[in-house]
């Protein structure tokens, strides 16, 4: 398991706890401290020769590590081991029935696909074995194992715990996605098998709902077809005529429910194949995986939705800075998998109902923990260290908090209990090979969200980062203010990189900043690219002002593809040749303002040794290039005070070279080993106008030139909070000035 250095929210989390957790647990338990330990087994089914199921393995061990570290505080005497089995075993059911008679075991978990669900479920039936699903969300499935208070049929109590709502929740939150593009029809290609079959069913209802038209609904045969089970009236066709129907349908968008990787394989080539003539492609949950990702560039610009890990409980915060990548579907859930069986076997034994793991009283647990709540829970998250510890010692003492796992609260339908009343869903898109969080939407009507900044209400993450203590500098008086604004890439699907540059553009020539005080470099392809259907135009949003004229063309001074990445350190360096003939003219007394948007990345993940990608170069602008630019520049006395902002990928793995040089202050869309991200898309250009940390930059920039008020502390604060998917980085603070008494402002007014 890879992890990172802790960050300071990760380290407050582990003072608070330090601190809290002596108090929290000087109350009394119903736990004897001298009584014998009781073992929690559990097994886990999943597919264990995929990277997925690595995944899983990592966010399990996770989980039971921080039960490890806290149960000595909770004073617990449970032992948590977990027992992994292979879903792609040559006899599933024989396995299942075995795992189900077994007394020994708590619970089983798993297994994933929803062929193999029915499988065990029937198993565990017979015996009342309780049944934890992470990835179940096949509405026919979770219906045939629920329990209804009213009576009627032959399971009597519940035992299957799915942990997501069923995929008609996916289905709403897809079709209203994609209604808010504004796109009035759709066409649906799902596979005919259980998993598919919600979305056939489920999608004409919405899209009637949402006024949508249904272009298509075809259900294919698919990798994992199950003739046998096939109980659908509608025909099946093969998967290739199945694509070819919906790519020639003229709908504005597909949906594509499948879960074998071989079929979204399929669809993703026919799809690239398509070219511009086709429609915008949404995937269900079953795609967001690593398998997905491997792919590589056909899945550039595919979207959809998933089950996903609440952000508003910091979830993927943590997770992000434990294992250096963001987390995809199932793994909040099997984090709460895990959480959800220690939660009941605190409440069990604190009932007295035995030592024994018996079906009866797990399953009469698990109800109680998810249904019969009677006071709140932990605000910061059940999953955190102190949260759990807090979280099993009320249970231990026989009081029922509301659980907030990973992937929000935990609560159950109390009369067919084997669903979440609500869950988080995720609307994700591939951009430059990476998984973008667009926002986040909550299947309960009354927590419904579209708000991208959620996952960072989690206000610690930002608090106390600059010192008010800070002594103030001293500089010498400004004489003159000069800008360097750079686009380094180039092309149509980079539209956003020149967009945001020509917005910051547009906001100096606003500030009375002339053409000679700004060096602009710009490759100029997008306004009159073919693809572009507002010809002649460039928005940076899409009711926005147009930001292009025959005149701002006659200001762009050079274009990426005429220059290398030296010769922009001979421009900022002021050193004038035939290949550079106009450069940054400034001194001591000189406030200059860059601003760098484009790509970036670093050297096989080293988070020191990164480059910003230079249009055709085959080298970019290295961390080493930009050391022996910013210490030259230094050294010259070339500037009186340099305020860098850098909007790339992995791009601190370049700019922490600013750090101890005097004057220099810089911001990063991403540290040195994450990706930034894409925001505010075109469903009519069918490309990203901006970027999502310059579109917060933009944002603080007018609205503080318009109050007249913007520190350094708030315009950070506010980047964090609204910088969705990326770690907003601050470089070289301490020797530029104090953070909450100086502003950016006076790199844009006189």
């Amino acid at each position: 398991m890879r992890k990172t250095a802790p960050n300071r929210h990760c380290m407050r989390i582990f003072h608070f706890a330090l601190l809290v957790l002596p108090l929290l647990f000087s109350c009394k338990s119903h736990f004897d401290e001298a009584s014998p330990s009781i073992e929690c087994k559990v097994a886990i089914i999943t597919p264990l020769s995929d990277s997925q199921s690595s995944r899983y393995k990592e966010v399990v061990d996770w989980c039971c590590k921080t039960f490890d570290a806290i149960k000595g505080y909770a004073k617990l005497p449970l032992t948590l081991s977990v027992e992994w089995y292979d879903e792609f075993t040559e006899d599933l059911s024989s396995l299942a029935e075995s795992l189900a008679q077994r007394n020994d075991l708590a619970a089983i978990i798993g297994p994933d696909f929803s062929k193999h669900i029915s499988i065990v479920a029937e198993a565990c039936r017979k015996t009342q074995k309780p049944l934890l699903l992470p990835l179940a969300s096949a509405e026919e499935q979770i219906r045939q194992y629920a329990v209804s208070e009213a009576g009627g049929g032959d399971i009597k109590r519940p035992f299957l715990w799915a942990i997501g709502e069923t995929d008609i929740s996916q289905c709403e939150v897809l079709l209203t996605k994609i209604a808010s593009y504004g796109y009035t029809s759709v066409s649906v290609l799902s596979s005919a098998n259980t998993y598919g079959k919600t979305f056939f069913e489920w999608t004409p209802f919405f899209s009637d709902e949402l006024n949508i038209m249904l272009a298509d609904n075809i259900r294919c045969i698919t990798a994992d077809y199950d003739k046998e089970n096939d109980a659908t009236g509608t025909k099946p066709v093969p998967l290739a005529e199945g694509i070819d129907t919906v790519l020639k349908s003229k709908s504005d968008a597909v949906i594509c429910a499948m879960e074998a990787n071989e079929d979204i394989a399929a669809v993703l080539a026919a799809w690239n194949a398509a070219g511009d003539t086709a429609p915008k492609l949404f995937f269900t949950d079953a795609a967001l995986t690593d398998d997905f990702l491997a792919l590589g560039e056909q899945t550039e610009g595919a979207e959809g939705t998933s089950v996903y890990a609440d952000p508003n409980n910091g979830f993927p915060v943590i997770y992000q800075s434990v294992f250096n990548r963001s987390p995809v579907s199932g793994e909040a859930e099997y984090y709460d998998a895990i959480l959800l069986v220690l939660a009941a076997m605190a409440y069990r034994n604190a009932q007295g109902t035995g030592r024994s793991a018996d079906n009866a009283s797990m399953n009469d647990a698990l109800s109680a923990v998810t249904t019969k709540t009677t006071s709140t829970t932990y605000t910061g998250g059940n999953w955190t260290k102190a949260g759990m510890a807090q979280l099993l010692q009320q249970y231990a003492n026989g009081i029922c908090p509301v659980i907030e796992g990973a992937s929000g609260s935990l609560v159950f339908d109390s009369e067919v209990y084997t669903t979440l009343t609500h869950a988080t869903y995720i609307h994700w898109c591939v951009i430059d090979g990476n998984i973008a969080t667009l926002d986040f939407v909550s299947s309960d009507k009354k927590r419904r969200t579209s708000e991208t900044r959620s996952a960072w209400y989690w206000q610690q993450t930002t608090a106390n980062i600059f010192s008010s203590a800070a002594t103030d500098l001293v500089y010498p008086e400004k004489h003159k203010r000069v800008a360097v604004v750079i686009a380094a890439s180039k092309g149509w699907k980079n539209y956003r990189h020149q967009a945001d540059a020509l917005k910051i553009y547009r906001i100096l020539k606003a500030q009375k900043f002339t053409d000679d005080n700004i060096i602009l470099i710009l490759q100029d392809d997008i306004a009159y690219n073919i693809a572009n259907k507002k010809w002649g135009e460039i928005y940076v949003l899409p009711e926005g002002e147009n930001l292009y004229d025959n005149a701002l063309s006659r200001a762009i001074d050079y274009k990426p593809t005429d220059l290398e990445p030296k010769d922009v350190k001979a421009i900022l360096l002021g050193q004038t040749s035939e290949k550079v003939p106009l450069v940054l003219q400034s001194d001591e007394y000189t406030d200059i303002f860059l601003f760098w948007a484009g790509h970036g990345k670093n050297r096989q993940g080293n988070e020191k040794l990164g480059s910003l990608e230079w249009a055709d170069s085959d080298t970019g602008f290295t961390t080493e290039l930009m050391e022996e630019t910013l210490q030259t520049m230094t050294d010259e006395k070339r500037f009186r005070k340099l305020f860098i902002v850098t909007e790339a990928c992995y791009a601190k793995s370049v700019m922490h070279v600013a750090e101890g040089k005097q004057g220099i202050f810089v911001l990063t869309a991403a540290n040195g080993k994450e990706t930034s991200f894409a925001d505010v898309r075109s469903a009519e250009l069918g490309v990203w106008l901006s970027n999502r940390f310059t579109h917060g930059f933009i944002f603080c920039i007018e609205k503080g030139l318009k109050d007249a008020h913007l520190s350094y502390a708030d315009l950070y604060t506010y980047l964090v909070r609204h910088t969705l998917g990326s770690h907003v980085c601050a470089i070289n603070d301490d020797k530029f000035g104090n953070m909450y008494l100086n502003s950016p402002l006076d790199f844009f007014t006189p």
